[in-house]
C-alpha cells in the first residue's frame, strides 16, 4: 500500500512594477497559501547596484539599493518543493542635485542670468520656471531675468518624476 500526498501548488505574486524617488522601496508580494503552509524568499535578479532586503522571507519587506537604476526582484513561493516565482521591476531614482554656479548681471544692470549644475539619476531633465533657458550637458543657464525680479525659482524634474527646486535672489 502506498501513501500519496498531494501538495497544493502556490501561485507567487511579487506585486506590481513601480518607481520611487528614493533608494528604499516597500515590496508588496503576497503568499498565495495560508501562512505556515508555504514560505517565500526574495532575490535580486538584475540592477545597476546591490540590494539589501530587510527580511528576505517576508513578502512585504523593504528593499534598499546601493545606487539608483532599474532593478528586478523575484519572489519565490515554496510549498514542500512545489514552487512558483514572479518578478517585479522597480525603478529607483533620487531628486536631482542642483548646485548654483553663478548669477550674473548684464553690464547695464537691467537683467541677470542664473547658472546651475544638474546632477542625478534620471536624465533627460525637464526644467521649468522664470524665463526658461538652456541645459547644455549638465549646466543650465537661464534666459535673461528682469533685474526688477529679485527672486528666482526653477524646478527640475527627472525622467522618472523626481523633482528638486532651486531658488534664490
Amino acid at each position: 500500500c502506498s501513501i500519496i500526498r498531494f501538495v497544493e501548488l502556490p501561485i507567487a505574486n511579487a506585486g506590481s512594477d513601480d518607481k520611487i524617488c528614493g533608494l528604499t522601496y516597500p515590496l508588496s508580494g503576497t503568499l498565495s497559501l495560508p501562512l505556515g503552509k508555504s514560505q517565500g524568499s526574495w532575490k535580486q535578479i538584475s540592477g545597476t547596484g546591490t540590494a539589501d532586503f530587510a527580511d528576505g522571507s517576508n513578502p512585504k519587506t523593504d528593499v534598499t539599493v546601493s545606487i539608483c537604476g532599474i532593478y528586478q526582484f523575484v519572489w519565490t513561493e515554496d510549498n514542500n518543493g512545489c514552487t512558483s516565482t514572479d518578478t517585479v521591476q522597480i525603478i529607483f531614482s533620487q531628486p536631482p542635485t542642483l548646485t548654483l554656479l553663478d548669477t550674473v548681471c548684464n553690464n547695464i544692470y537691467t537683467n541677470y542670468t542664473v547658472k546651475f549644475k544638474v546632477e542625478g539619476c534620471g536624465a533627460p531633465y525637464t526644467i521649468t520656471g522664470m524665463t526658461g533657458g538652456n541645459l547644455v550637458g549638465d549646466i543650465y543657464t537661464s534666459n535673461p531675468i528682469n533685474a526688477g525680479t529679485i527672486d528666482y525659482s526653477y524646478t527640475v524634474v527627472d525622467v522618472y518624476g523626481c523633482k528638486q527646486v532651486i531658488t534664490g535672489s
